[in-house]
């Protein structure tokens, strides 16, 4: 078995990691505590320590509390029952972090769209759509009205996760593959779901501050049958020249309608504000 022997510094804590490559179990030496044997860290296993750190704060805000979720990470994979000191509380936030997780790499994307691989396993993702999100906010409310934010992210992922494959030879596998992905992987699907549906991207919620540029963008939607995000992501110039197009079509609209009343006189002069 290939082993892999590094030092790590983790909030000044030193700790000595035998990575065991092929099993992705690790042997970590500890300060104070001697050898504390670590299995691999799941998506699943990351949901649940999640869903027993995270507390509703003030004005339905939610904080991590980190005793609590180091706690169950050391639980669920530290096979020996481990008292959580302050090394071993950094040393789990580290594992659950993806431990030696090159941050720096992305996902694999050389297949066709919206198809990502990790290693053997090939996920195909899309978007959730309004009715499923509405169902998942639905289904992740409590009887307090708060919703279980855990319970919300399973379900976008099981409706984002689409088809799930065996990247050697094509062979279709059970979703449930997902929650056994580990590490570094496991992190990735949840970053490239949570991407997938939106978030993290900019706030694009100050274009419907201005009532102008919300009946700009209302319109090109109606007459192009785009969404706000297409109208916004369009090349700005183009979008300069479909509401000067739109501008010109009102004010030759306006010349050419029928006049009546003082305006219809053969003698009357009128003003368009278009030529001023």
């Amino acid at each position: 078995m290939e082993v892999v022997r590094c030092v790590v510094t983790v909030d000044h804590w030193e700790f000595i990691v035998h990575m065991h490559n092929k099993s992705g179990c690790a042997t970590i030496e500890t300060p104070e505590s001697g050898k504390l044997e670590l299995r691999p860290w799941t998506l699943g296993d990351h949901l649940a320590a999640l869903a027993a750190g995270l507390n509703h704060a003030n004005m339905g805000t939610l904080k991590l509390d980190p005793e609590a979720f180091a706690a169950e990470v050391l639980r669920r994979s530290a096979p020996k029952k481990t008292q959580v000191t302050a090394p071993l509380q950094s040393l789990a936030l580290w594992w659950a972090a993806g431990g030696l997780r090159d941050k720096t790499q992305r996902l694999n994307r050389e297949l066709a769209p919206h198809w990502i691989a990790f290693d053997d396993i090939e996920l195909q993702l899309h978007p959730w759509s309004w009715a499923s999100r509405t169902r998942a906010l639905a289904g992740s409310q409590g009887p307090s009205g708060k919703i279980h934010v855990v319970t919300y992210i399973e379900a976008m992922l099981r409706t984002s996760v689409r088809s799930c494959r065996r990247a050697s030879d094509g062979h279709p596998l059970p979703q449930a593959a997902i929650w056994s992905l580990t590490g570094e992987h496991a992190l990735r699907l949840l970053e490239e779901v949570l991407a997938c549906n939106g978030f993290g991207e900019p706030d694009e919620a100050w274009m419907l501050d201005d009532p102008t540029r919300a009946a700009d963008t209302l319109w090109i939607c109606q007459t192009l049958g785009w969404t706000p995000g297409q109208v916004w992501a369009t090349p700005a110039h183009e979008i300069d020249r479909i509401l000067q197009l739109r501008r010109q079509l009102l004010a030759t609209s306006l010349r050419t309608t029928p006049q009546t009343g003082l305006a219809s006189h053969p003698d009357a002069v009128v003003i368009h504000v278009e030529d001023l």
